[in-house]
C-alpha cells in the first residue's frame, strides 16, 4: 500500500486531489492494523489538501474531519 501512495505522490504530485483521495485510503488502512499516530498523520495530510482546495463547508472536508476526530478520541482512550 505504502508503495501505491508514493507512486500516487511522484506521478500525481502532492498537491493533487487523486494523492488526497489515496493519503485518506491509506490512512485508513493503516488504522485497520492498529496504528493510530501514523493514520492521524495521513489523514490530516488528506484534511489538509481538501480543506484548501475544496473548501472546509465541502463534503470530503467534513468526512475527513469526522474520522480525525475519531482517531483523536481513540487515541485520548489509550
Amino acid at each position: 500500500m505504502k508503495n501505491i501512495l508514493v507512486f500516487f505522490e511522484i506521478e500525481f504530485g502532492p498537491q493533487d486531489i487523486m494523492t488526497a483521495e489515496c493519503q485518506l485510503t491509506f490512512a485508513l488502512v493503516v488504522l485497520k492494523t492498529g496504528n493510530v499516530m501514523p493514520c492521524l498523520e495521513y489523514m490530516q495530510k488528506a484534511q489538509m489538501f481538501f480543506s484548501n482546495n475544496l473548501g472546509e463547508f465541502d463534503r470530503k472536508t467534513k468526512e475527513v474531519d469526522a474520522l480525525i476526530r475519531k482517531v483523536e478520541n481513540i487515541i485520548k482512550q489509550n
